[in-house]
């Protein structure tokens, strides 16, 4: 197997990916697959490095035993992809186990038949000169092309399976990003069959004549297209976790611009009631680098508010202006969510980290115009 052009950065992006999703994985049984099949092909393309199928070779003390692993990792890639698939867009819980148990088991037995096969004929063949040329090598062999056709027969099977999945579950898809990810991921399985189809070609063909020359240009062609069918569809994959991942900090920036922009505002009112603060006074350096902004801005909402609750009721608010008190009112009647006698809450209310553009306006409008309490202290006139 012609491994030169089989570029480093591709299985460490596989990597990243892999390892990238674990922790939510641990946690969540649902991405589960896909951290798998992100795991396994990276492991998978890994061993296909020339520098590293030599060194595992060399530590495992068996020649070309590298060119098992890929291919064993690669069946199990593909498997966890057909499983990532499948559970796309199925409810976790009780519904997704009986998914599994109709669809999985089968599927199981028979990755576990081809491995199983595959590791059989490897050992079989007794290949002890070691060479990073596999298939070139020893692709003439019985034992070695009865090898070969197992890992291809398996692709083959899955990569239609993978087609009909990314065909469905795109069209169905009505998220943007996973709906391009799954298209993309269909370009990686259609140029999986275009390998799967060189590799036979490798196989059959003899290394003298014309045959001879498609083949040695198919053992050129053959990682080229291994390696530009595993970036594709690692893009397919990470997609949609790119997008969510670029959501989330995306929301967590907003929220600490939000928190830094109250600030001001709610240092002033929770200095004159100290008692709305649960816990400790966050500081500075927390607003910025803590954990769970949203929550932390939904506490300040909630807690500015309490203040503004108690200047209504006529309760006297230390250290703050008349001025601003009538400022502080002003804002806690600009919107008729906060009309009612009781904050929102948790359990029920809306989150006001969620739209900025509601329960948040009126307090950002506040802060804006808000001014301590040194700056608007009236002059004294005689």
């Amino acid at each position: 197997m012609s491994l030169g052009l089989v570029a480093p950065v591709v299985p460490v992006v596989f990597w990243a990916g892999g390892l990238a999703r674990a922790p939510s994985a641990v946690h969540a049984r649902e991405r589960r697959p896909l951290c798998a099949a992100l795991l396994a092909f990276a492991v998978a393309l890994t061993a296909d490095v020339p520098a590293v199928y030599v060194r595992v070779d060399g530590w495992l003390g068996i020649a070309n035993v590298a060119d098992l692993v890929e291919h064993v990792f690669g069946m199990v890639g593909v498997f966890a992809l057909l499983v990532t698939l499948n559970y796309l867009g199925t409810p976790s819980g009780a519904h997704a186990r009986q998914t599994w148990t109709a669809w999985g088991w089968t599927r199981l037995a028979v990755l576990a038949a081809a491995v199983g096969a595959s590791v059989v004929l490897f050992f079989a063949a007794r290949l002890p000169v070691e060479t990073a040329h596999f298939t070139e090598e020893y692709g003439h062999l019985p034992v070695i092309a009865a090898y070969w056709s197992i890992t291809l027969a398996y692709f083959g099977v899955a990569l239609i399976e993978l087609a009909q999945m990314v065909a469905t579950r795109s069209a169905r898809a009505t998220r943007a990003t996973l709906r391009i990810g799954l298209r993309i991921v269909g370009v990686g399985v259609a140029l999986g069959v275009v390998y799967s189809a060189i590799k036979i070609v490798e196989l059959v063909l003899d290394e003298d004549g014309r045959a001879g020359t498609v083949r040695r240009a198919a053992d050129r062609l053959d990682p080229i297209v291994l390696v530009t069918g595993a970036v594709v569809i690692g893009v397919g994959l990470l997609l949609p976790a790119a997008d969510t991942t670029w959501r989330h900090l995306a929301a967590g920036l907003r929220d600490r611009a939000t928190l830094l922009r109250l600030r001001p505002l709610w240092r002033d009112l929770t200095r004159a009631m100290p008692e709305v603060v649960l816990g400790g006074r966050p500081s500075l350096w927390a607003d910025l680098c803590g954990r769970d902004p949203s929550f932390r801005l939904y506490r300040r909402a909630i807690e500015i508010r309490d203040v503004a609750l108690a200047a209504r009721v006529g309760e006297e608010v230390p250290t703050l202006t008349p001025e601003q008190v009538s400022a502080l009112l002003a804002g806690l009647s600009a919107t008729d969510r906060w009309n009612g006698d009781e904050p929102p809450d948790a359990s029920g209310g809306h989150h006001p980290a969620e739209d900025a553009g509601g329960e948040l306006r009126p307090l950002l409008e506040l802060a804006r115009t808000w001014q301590p309490g040194h700056r608007r202290r009236p002059r004294v006139t005689t």
